[in-house]
């Protein structure tokens, strides 16, 4: 939260414009979102922050607004705000589409997770319609819908009731039909590597550790897909750049992608690729400003952060162009949770190659602790500056400063 005024000696003053500027806040928006969704992965929860507009997503229902207080008063005082109406209004259009179409709420849904329980359904039209009777109406004809696939059904575990799990059948073909991608990339040997090349290419980057070696070996194999996983700090960049040199010295075109701008500029920084945003490419190659061959590496950076549909679209376009795709995801989303399904149903279908030996510290409680907090366990992690403390060791100034 900041104030939109400048703070001058004697108080606020004039109004900041560069507030206003909307590539600013869409700026600030996309990274809240990044690092949002990062956490949200993390803790293994099958949801995402999507911070573009509705329009720009392809969502047909229009987004409703919050009143606040002094519209509330007025409505209390037997009034009706302007305000007031335009949301009726839109909520009106809204529940009449949903009407028409109910299954418009299970595509909104799965464009934020890939499954979602009875409660998420709810919350979903509540969003939309708030008549009682429409709302119930409305919810029991999505619980009888045909388009509802029951994953988990409802149970109980010990002295709590699990809710049952659905998905939808759309959703169910886009994950299918991304397996079978999968399937045929790997099965395709398009994009072969000499030793000679991968030798020279590997010799220039001599601080590489054996695994990145072998990570480096398996993304530079002939086939048209590959998936490298490993926890931050592991070297994964490091490999890439690798990996792009011999790509180059064979005659490919290699370029980065990821799902945030703040993505593709590390991935950019870290190993010299050309990267841009996933959404950028698609809008490149839609509009015809960008092309993609059979002579085209693309590395995806963070690919666990991506749903299901944008990865299959992706995919699709690099299968028909008879590209190359590498994954490159955190290793913790090849965890049987829920979020990352898609990098993690890719990676079983195609095998990959793990960076599991932390580069970035150098001390090897340092690395250690790097792993439980790429696993979630802080509490670990910050065991050895705990006892260190107890014990009134001179070394814990240096643990804190290198922290």
């Amino acid at each position: 939260m900041l104030t939109t005024r400048e703070l001058t000696s004697d108080g606020f003053g004039l109004k900041v414009t560069e507030w206003n500027r909307c590539e600013l806040l869409e700026q600030w928006r996309e990274h809240w979102a990044d690092l949002a969704n990062q956490h949200l992965l993390r803790a293994g929860l099958d949801i995402r922050i999507d911070h573009r507009s509705y329009r720009d997503q392809g969502i047909e229902l229009e987004p409703t607004s919050h009143l606040g207080r002094a519209v509330d008063e007025m409505r209390a005082r037997g009034e009706r705000p302007e305000r007031f109406r335009e949301l009726q209004e839109v909520r009106e259009r809204n529940a009449r589409k949903i009407d028409e179409r109910p299954e418009i709420v299970f595509d909104n849904l799965t464009r934020r997770q890939s499954t979602f329980t009875r409660r998420d359904i709810a919350r979903e039209v509540f969003r939309y319609v708030d008549d009682g009777e429409r709302f119930r109406n409305l919810l029991t004809r999505l619980e009888g819908s045909s388009e509802l696939i029951v994953l988990v059904p409802e149970g109980r575990a010990g002295h709590t009731v699990e809710e049952a799990r659905y998905t939808s059948k759309a959703m169910l073909r886009v994950e299918e039909r991304m397996a079978e991608l999968a399937l045929e990339m790997v099965a395709t040997d398009h994009h072969p590597v000499r030793d000679v090349v991968f030798a020279l290419s590997v010799s220039r980057h001599g601080d590489l550790s054996h695994e990145q070696r072998e990570a480096v070996r398996k993304m530079t194999s002939p086939r048209d897909i590959e998936v490298v996983a490993g926890f931050a700090g592991t070297g994964k960049s490091a490999t890439v750049a690798a990996a792009k040199d011999a790509w180059e010295a064979s005659g490919y075109r290699v370029r980065g992608a990821a799902l945030s701008g703040i993505a593709t500029e590390n991935l950019e920084r870290s190993s010299g690729v050309e990267s841009k945003t996933l959404a950028s490419w698609e809008l490149a190659w839609r509009d015809g400003k960008a092309e993609v061959s059979s002579r085209d590496v693309l590395v995806i950076d963070e690919a666990g952060m991506v749903g299901s549909r944008q990865l299959a679209r992706i995919l699709t376009k690099l299968h028909e162009a008879g590209a190359k795709a590498v994954l490159i995801g955190d290793a913790e989303q090849l965890q049987p949770i829920e979020a990352g399904a898609a990098f993690r149903a890719i990676a079983e279908r195609t095998g990959y190659q793990e960076l599991t030996s932390i580069r970035r510290q150098q001390a090897e409680w340092q690395r250690e602790a790097s792993r439980d907090f790429a696993r979630g366990d802080a509490g670990a992690a910050l065991d050895p500056i705990r006892n260190t403390e107890r014990s009134g060791s001179p070394r814990v100034a240096n643990k804190r400063r290198a922290i």
